[in-house]
C-alpha cells in the first residue's frame, strides 16, 4: 500500500484533473474510504479530488447490478403499432420498455395493451416475465440441488434475498431458514416495542 501513498505523492498533481483521474481510475476498486486510510487524507478530501477530476461519486464497481433486460433495444418495424405487433410483445417485454421503445406516455402504452392483449399483467407476472430466477427451474437447480442460500440466489440473479423468498414462497418450496438448513414450517415474527 506505500507503493500507492508513494505513487500519489510524487506521480500526481492533484492541481491537474486528467492525472487525477487516471490515478483514481487506476484504483477504481478501492472505495473512497478505503483510498482515504491508503494515503493518509480524510474521505472527504478523496470526493473533493474525485469530483475535481470528474468522476461520480457513485463507483460503479460498487453499484447494484444491472439488470440487462431492462436495457433491451426493440426495433420498431414500420407497422408497429398493430394488434398483432403489442400481443407478441407485450408477454416478452412489459410496460415500460415497450413505453421506451415506442415513444408513447406510460397511460397510452397501459390503454394500447389494454384494447389489443385484455386485462394487465400483475407486477408479479411481470416481474417474473423478465427474471430467470422467478421460475421453478432456477429457484430448484440453484436453492435445492446447489443448496445455495437466498442471498447468494439473490446476488447471482441481481435481486434481493427477501425478492427469491417470496418467489420461494409462492412457487411452493419449502423454505429453509437464514440461520440453519432447518425448513421452516410457520414463520413467527416478534414485535419488538
Amino acid at each position: 500500500m506505500d507503493h500507492i501513498r508513494e505513487e500519489f505523492n510524487t506521480r500526481v498533481d492533484i492541481k491537474d484533473a486528467v492525472s487525477l483521474r487516471r490515478f483514481f481510475n487506476r484504483y477504481a476498486f478501492f472505495s473512497t474510504n478505503d483510498l482515504a486510510m491508503i494515503l493518509g487524507l480524510c474521505p472527504s478530501t478523496i470526493r473533493i479530488h474525485k469530483r475535481y477530476a470528474g468522476i461520480k461519486r457513485a463507483n460503479a464497481s460498487h453499484s447494484k447490478p444491472e439488470n440487462p433486460s431492462i436495457h433491451t433495444h426493440i426495433d420498431l418495424p414500420e407497422d408497429w403499432d398493430t394488434p398483432e405487433w403489442w400481443r407478441a410483445n407485450y408477454p416478452r417485454y412489459g410496460t415500460y420498455i415497450l413505453r421506451r421503445a415506442t415513444g408513447l406516455s406510460y397511460r397510452t402504452v397501459r390503454r394500447r395493451i389494454q384494447k389489443h392483449c385484455g386485462p394487465l399483467r400483475s407486477h408479479r407476472e411481470a416481474a417474473g416475465s423478465m427474471h430467470p430466477c422467478y421460475t421453478k427451474e432456477w429457484l430448484q437447480e440453484y436453492y435445492v440441488d446447489q443448496g445455495l442460500s437466498q442471498k447468494r440466489c439473490g446476488a447471482i440473479a441481481g435481486v434481493s434475498d427477501s425478492t427469491i423468498r417470496d418467489w420461494l414462497v409462492h412457487l411452493g418450496f419449502q423454505v429453509r431458514s437464514r440461520y440453519g438448513s432447518s425448513p421452516l414450517d410457520q414463520v413467527s415474527r416478534v414485535r419488538v416495542s
